[in-house]
Order: structure tokens, then sequence, then C-alpha cells
């Protein structure tokens, strides 16, 4: 992983590479094959792009742009406790399924309702969704 340094609202240095952004950077986080940030223009409306390190020359490997992307984090599976789970075989099939995988918690404007995406950092494959009012 390289080291990332945001030198201004839509710049990024990856190591000595210098990427400029499409929009103004709000969140970025960074994970084992990528890294993640969520973008707003200026209306205010959001966007999530997955760019690749070095070897993928930095190019954006997934994305969500099609809706307004307003928050973004990082899930870690290992730090789930029973407690927050229905049932112990709840809890026993999500460690199962998703111990050892980087996820993202994408939250998505979708008026009326809002979505919540739980999708695989690396890949951007959604793997649940969930709207909330």
């Amino acid at each position: 992983m390289e080291m990332i340094t945001i030198k201004n609202l839509s710049t990024l240095y990856v190591g000595t590479y210098k990427l400029t952004l499409k929009y103004n950077i709000r969140q970025y986080y960074e994970f084992r094959n990528v890294f993640i940030t969520r973008e707003e223009d200026d209306s205010g409306k959001g966007y999530l792009y997955a760019y690749g390190y070095y070897e993928m020359n930095y190019n954006i490997l997934w994305e969500i742009s099609d809706k307004d992307v307003f928050a973004i984090y990082p899930i870690v599976p290992e730090l789930k406790k029973k407690e927050e789970f229905i049932t112990p075989e709840h809890y026993r099939k999500y460690i199962e399924e998703y111990k050892g995988k980087e996820l993202l918690e994408v939250c998505v404007s979708n008026w009326p309702y809002d979505d919540r995406y739980v999708v695989d950092a690396n890949t951007g494959e959604i793997y649940s969704r969930m709207k909330s009012k």
C-alpha cells in the first residue's frame, strides 16, 4: 500500500504520483487493493470511486456515480459482536461469509428513502441492500 497525501480538495498524491480527482474529496479510505474516495460536485451530489494502486495505474476500478452517495464507512467483520445479531446462528453465518473481506457501508440518497449497501471494497460487489426512511 502506498502513502496517500491529500494536497487539496481535488488532488491526491499516492506516493509521488499526482492524481487529480473529478470532484472535491469529502471522505477516503485505504484498503488492501484499492483506495476509495467519496467526492462531491458543486451542487453537493456525492460520488464514490475506487482507485487501484500503482500496479493498476491508479485507474478507477469501480464506482457508484448514478446515485447521490452521502456517506461511506468501513466495516470490519471480525470486530462485530454477537450482541449485534438477532441470534448466535446469524452471527456465525455472517462471520463465515465475510471473515477476511474488506467491506464498505455505502449510504445513498434515493428520495424519499435512503439506501444502505454493503459492498466488497476491492471488487465493488454489492452483498446487501437495505432501504430506510
